[in-house]
């Protein structure tokens, strides 16, 4: 092995007595010189792996490889036991297993890891991660249509983000953002869509270089590409899962429709700011409660065993999803205290702070909605019902069937209904106007002074009765009205 750690193992080589030594001293000699290659420290860049979590800490990528397949594994399981390579040293080891399935188009990866502790336990854990690596194969009607969608999805985004960069121009950065609102919603999608792009167009690059013409089949590096090309994969998906959601956020935006709906979005909006500054104080307590439990139970219960699982496992609490009997029978007295700690501060405190902010967001919102009355979808709807239903259109279509083509007792129906929905009726009427069925305009057939007022009805413009007199002048013209007892004025 002194050959092999000379050359390859510079980490793993000690100065003792001005000669190199392998700390490995129970490892034995190599049986042929690809047991070299196993023992050769090799980075997370080029294993291509990424970090994994266990039950009892997080391993690197990074480390010694030895590579096999279906046809060779049983032979490289027994040289890396006659050469030690699995020693007391070891502190994890991980097994990785990569399958496809030729009817699915799927890979499918399988990580294995055990956690070699101190005193002589393994603990195994298990990481499954599938994957359609093959996005766009282009083969069926559907497939392409497929890849048209996308490329018409990204067309609008380019047009979008050139109309919001005219926008900026236009109206100032200050003047198109200063104000929170939902042009900032419409930004962030945009950025998520050019982050998913990318994503997009790094996985069909490393589709390329690892399933394309003229690439090279490594079987200790293909495990890794397949790993980095999942990754990229899996990370593109994650960014249009949080852009989905927050595009159908964006029905509250072109769908306000009733007052209560609209009160309520403006409530969320306006205490955006507010739960912001909470999730952070939030975020603080919960961390400081994880660091507590991980100190006081860590080498008692696994589920405090990291900060990570201690923030979860305390994050369920508040859900009432997690028995704290363990805590208690554990910990004792310093079970209770941090029991009683976190249900203060999560039930009590924390709770109550976001009911004050969402309370008091709702009473600023009811008062703007009392100084700047809004209107809504079902209020525009409504005073269109109604405009129609004043003017006599009550078909969906809008069109008013002719009174001439009904008979006289739908005709006079609909005259009635005219003089309902009119505001003026009543003055008309008590002018002595009465409209016949041609509906003329008013002082259009003037009477002359001559013709008395027909009967049953009031004096009509232009005669005299009762010693009131109305001079002719045009309409709008200033007129005096003389004569009678105690009555004088003007119009």
């Amino acid at each position: 092995m002194q050959h092999c750690s000379d050359r390859m193992l510079p980490h793993m080589v000690v100065f003792s007595g001005g000669k190199k030594t392998y700390t490995k001293q129970e490892a034995g000699p190599p049986s042929s010189g690809g047991v070299c290659e196993m023992f050769r420290h090799r980075s997370a860049e080029d294993t291509g792996q990424p970090d994994m979590n266990g039950y009892y800490g997080e391993y690197s990528g990074s480390g010694f490889v030895a590579a096999m397949n279906s046809d060779i594994v049983t032979e490289v399981l027994r040289t890396v036991g006659d050469a030690r390579w699995i020693d007391l040293k070891t502190r994890a080891v991980i097994l990785e297993i990569s399958l496809y399935s030729p009817q699915l188009d799927l890979f499918l990866l399988s990580h294995v890891l055990f956690e070699v502790l101190p005193g002589g336990p393994v603990q195994p854990s298990v990481h499954v991660r599938g994957s359609f690596v093959d996005r766009y194969p282009i083969i069926t009607a559907s497939d392409r249509a497929k890849v048209f969608g996308e490329v018409v999805i990204y067309l609008f985004v380019c047009y979008f983000i050139a109309e919001e960069v005219r926008a900026v121009r236009r109206q100032g950065f200050r003047r198109r953002f200063g104000a929170m609102g939902w042009v900032h919603l419409d930004v962030f999608n945009l950025a998520l869509l050019l982050l998913a792009g990318t994503y997009k167009m790094a996985s069909v690059a490393r589709y390329s270089r690892t399933f394309g013409e003229g690439a090279e089949y490594n079987p200790a590096e293909f495990p890794g590409q397949i790993t980095q090309l999942a990754a990229a994969i899996e990370g593109g998906d994650i960014v249009n899962g949080v852009n989905a959601f927050f595009l159908w956020l964006k029905v509250f935006k072109y769908g306000v429709i009733t007052r209560r709906l609209l009160r309520l979005v403006t409530t969320v909006q306006r205490s955006i700011a507010d739960i912001a500054a909470f999730a952070l104080l939030f975020a603080v307590i919960v961390y400081a409660f994880a660091v507590m439990g991980h100190l006081l139970l860590l080498n008692e219960l696994p589920s405090f065993v990291s900060i990570t699982r201690a923030a979860t496992t305390i994050l369920r609490s508040a859900m009432a999803q997690v028995d704290f009997s363990p805590v208690m029978r554990t910990a004792g007295g310093w079970g209770f205290v941090f029991l009683l700690s976190w249900m203060v501060a999560s039930k009590t405190v924390l709770l109550n702070l976001v009911i004050a902010v969402l309370n008091d967001a709702y009473t600023r919102t009811l008062e703007w909605e009392r100084r700047n009355p809004h209107e809504t979808t079902y209020d525009k709807i409504s005073a269109e019902v109604k405009r129609r239903h004043r003017e006599g259109r009550f078909n969906l279509g809008g069109l008013a069937a002719g009174s001439a083509d009904k008979g006289p007792a739908e005709a006079r129906a609909d005259k009635r209904d005219k003089q309902n929905f009119d505001p003026h009726f009543a003055a008309k009427k008590r002018l002595g106007w009465v409209p016949d069925a041609t509906w003329k305009p008013y002082k259009a057939n003037v009477k002359s002074a001559d013709a008395g007022p027909p009967s049953g009805s009031a004096p009509a413009i232009g005669s005299e009765s009762n010693g009131l007199h109305h001079s002719h002048g045009d309409p709008g013209q200033h007129a005096t009205v003389s004569g009678g007892p105690g009555l004088s004025g003007g119009s």
